[in-house]
């Protein structure tokens, strides 16, 4: 049928260089990368974050935070003023919280992708462009994910901290100074709740939840050989729980301790008062969790961690959705052409009655 890509051309289109080679390959790559960062569906993506991140960053630069009645004889506002900086911090020369937004994870996503490929031991050709394209896919995404969280945290942190003008616990100590300096005489009203609590479990929990779908904490396991006979056919055998599913949990868990251990840090210093603390982890949290289950599949699903079907929309062809239903990738389901879509009633299986006499 003239106009219908067959499958044959469909997997040619979407992976070019199916024949074998470097060049192939080097073509896949460079056209999942366009299809990704380019395409109709994801540049809006990217868009909207780093608009969302440049106008928080103007506002908060720009906009004078609420002035709150305070007494001057408030004990809470009196603890000392100090800084006392996290340990390696001043050995690598480096702010934590930039490694951990930016660096981390970059890194733990690329690692992520090159094992994903090293376990399906990539061949040449047709399969290696496929698993060097879904690696791709998968680095994408955790870092669209983990930029999509720190956008949704920070348009909620900026706007509440400026709304509601909070003032450190150091405030009335910076106020009894000769000379205080005006940067931190402005940081003082902007005590709720706490950015470097918000950012950093927004982007760890990214990564704890990407760590439970690679150990599958929540998900159901098959085993890859263990099959049973039913009606004389060998079917998978039924899910299991995970073996050691508390060092499973541990492994998760410790995901999120760099984020936990600079909140707390936060407290230990007087920089915040702790309900600004427990206000900036729920924050990071939830957006963290939303960006995460928006970009990959839940963690307690069958194929937990597999980035959605919806998002890779975007590196097919725009005629896709009338093709022959060939899937883009072979761990997703194929994509059904647009006449199958329509709604088909129930198939009823029970025996029909007999016919009267």
């Amino acid at each position: 049928m003239d106009g219908v890509p067959r499958a044959n051309e469909y997997q040619r289109n979407l992976l070019p260089g199916v024949s074998g080679g470097s060049q192939g390959i080097i073509g896949s790559a460079r056209r999942t990368l366009r299809a990704l960062l380019f395409g109709r569906l994801h540049v809006i993506d990217w868009i909207l974050c780093l608009g969302i991140l440049c106008g928080d960053l103007y506002a908060d630069e720009r906009i004078e935070p609420h002035k709150r009645y305070y007494e001057e004889d408030d004990a809470t506002l009196m603890y000392p003023f100090n800084y006392e900086p996290l340990p390696l911090v001043p050995i690598l020369n480096i702010k934590i919280e930039t490694a951990c937004i930016f660096l981390l994870p970059w890194l733990t996503f690329g690692l992520s992708s090159c094992l994903y490929v090293l376990r399906r031991k990539g061949g040449a050709g047709d399969q290696a462009a496929r698993l060097l394209a879904e690696a791709l896919v998968r680095f994408h995404h955790g870092v669209l994910a983990t930029f999509q969280a720190t956008a949704i945290t920070s348009l909620v942190k900026v706007w509440t901290m400026l709304y509601v003008g909070r003032e450190k616990p150091h405030f009335l100590t910076l106020l009894a100074m000769e000379d205080p300096p005006e940067d931190k005489l402005r940081d003082a009203h902007e005590s709720y709740p706490s950015g470097h609590a918000a950012y950093m479990f927004a982007v760890f929990t990214v990564l704890a939840l990407h760590v439970a779908c690679a150990l599958r904490v929540f998900a159901p396991v098959h085993d890859r050989n263990a099959t049973q006979q039913q009606d004389g056919a060998a079917v998978p055998d039924e899910p299991r729980a995970p073996r050691f599913p508390t060092l499973r949990l541990l492994a998760v868990l410790a995901t999120l301790s760099p984020a936990w251990l600079i909140a707390i840090h936060r407290i230990r210093q007087y920089a915040h008062h702790p309900s600004d603390v427990n206000a900036g982890i729920l924050i990071g949290s939830f957006s963290g969790a939303i960006a995460f289950l928006a970009a990959f599949e839940a963690p307690w699903a069958t194929r937990a961690g597999a980035p959605r079907v919806c998002a890779l929309r975007g590196l097919a062809r725009e005629d896709d959705a009338a093709s022959e239903g060939e899937p883009a990738y072979r761990y997703l389901p194929p994509v059904p052409p647009r006449s199958s879509l329509q709604y088909a009633p129930p198939h009823d299986s029970s025996p029909s009655p007999p016919p009267r006499a």
